[in-house]
């Protein structure tokens, strides 16, 4: 596949900043750890899916969340587990 237009990135180190960036919109994909300084992750992917349903997002974590019924989400297709490295 072909893109006409080049690749560019953002990140933000904390939730909070991620979410405002996110909120701003611009963006065409969200790469997202469940883990995070300044909020979580599961809020972010909350309050995205409820503003912004038709962005892309795609959650890559090492802490794989218990499933449960209550979590309402099919994780077959939008979870990514992180590999972990022993040092």
């Amino acid at each position: 596949m072909h893109c006409e237009r080049p690749a560019s990135t953002t990140e933000a180190a904390r939730a909070d900043e991620g979410l405002k960036l996110a909120l701003g919109g611009g963006f065409d994909l969200l790469l997202l750890d469940l883990i995070l300084p300044g909020g979580s992750g599961w809020e972010i992917l909350r309050t995205l899916r409820a503003a912004r349903s038709e962005l892309p997002i795609i959650v890559l974590t090492a802490c794989v969340p218990r499933i449960n019924a209550s979590t309402g989400w099919n994780w077959s297709r939008r979870l990514c587990r992180k590999a972990l490295q022993s040092a």
